[in-house]
């Protein structure tokens, strides 16, 4: 049907590595009013860090970024999730 598009956010969650911080990066680019607006590609992975599935998503930027299981006495997982607002998705 011809006419505006509308796309929805894109929430993505992963536990947090050590040296993982090239989206850190990005999102304190917005977060300094220097917003950059990329391309990005989003794979689901199997069990073994193949590639199943992906996706490019056009035009994005980060608009929320949690971090949760920060708990004292705890030795569970620390959890990264990250909210994306985009203008389109595609098969990669």
């Amino acid at each position: 049907m011809p006419g505006l598009r509308k796309s929805g956010d894109v929430t993505l969650t992963k536990a947090i590595f050590t040296d993982g911080n090239k989206l850190w990066d990005w999102f304190n680019q917005v977060k300094l009013n220097t917003i950059k607006r990329a391309d990005v590609t989003v794979a689901m992975l199997d069990e073994n860090g193949n590639p199943v599935h992906s996706w490019k998503l056009t035009g994005v930027r980060p608009k929320k970024y949690t971090v949760e299981g920060f708990k004292s006495g705890g030795n569970n997982i620390h959890m990264e999730t990250i909210i994306l607002a985009h203008e389109g998705v595609a098969p990669a």
